[in-house]
């Protein structure tokens, strides 16, 4: 279950959401329109794969998407997801079924409405661990993670 706790800037309580699927929330951001947008790493199938799920600013689920053929173990983890000026979100995690096992990372796009609009594979020769996407003014995607030897 997601569960996410609103505070205001002076640290005094506001609302809970939560939804009852079986994901973890794993990264948090917001949007424009003051949404509630969650990196969510999904158990099924045998495996993980990555979601997303959104709230609107008044706590209702909007959406809870899962992406990934049911072959597919990803695993997404804190700090992975950005949302650019339209909206549009980035989710940024490991494939640890991918073409090379723990050192494939996926990068995954969607719009406002959590519609797959695509999906990049980036491959090293090492064991890879995503750390971090961001998203700048002009459409730029930058991520970052750990590359081990």
């Amino acid at each position: 279950m997601i569960v996410i706790n609103q505070f205001a800037i002076e640290n005094s309580y506001i609302q809970i959401m939560k939804t009852g699927s079986n994901g973890v929330g794993e990264c948090v951001t917001g949007d424009s329109a003051g949404n509630v947008i969650v990196g969510v790493e999904n158990n099924a199938f045998g495996g993980t794969s990555m979601g997303i799920t959104k709230f609107n600013e008044d706590g209702d689920l909007q959406f809870s998407k899962s992406y990934g053929a049911t072959a597919r173990q990803t695993n997404v983890s804190s700090g992975k997801i950005a949302v650019d000026n339209s909206d549009n979100i980035y989710l940024f995690g490991r494939d640890s079924a991918g073409l090379s096992a723990d050192n494939t990372c996926l990068l995954l796009k969607t719009d406002s409405s959590g519609v797959q609009q695509w999906t990049r594979e980036l491959s090293a020769d090492e064991q890879l661990s995503p750390s971090g996407v961001a998203v700048d003014s002009s459409g730029n995607i930058f991520v970052c993670g750990i590359r081990f030897n």
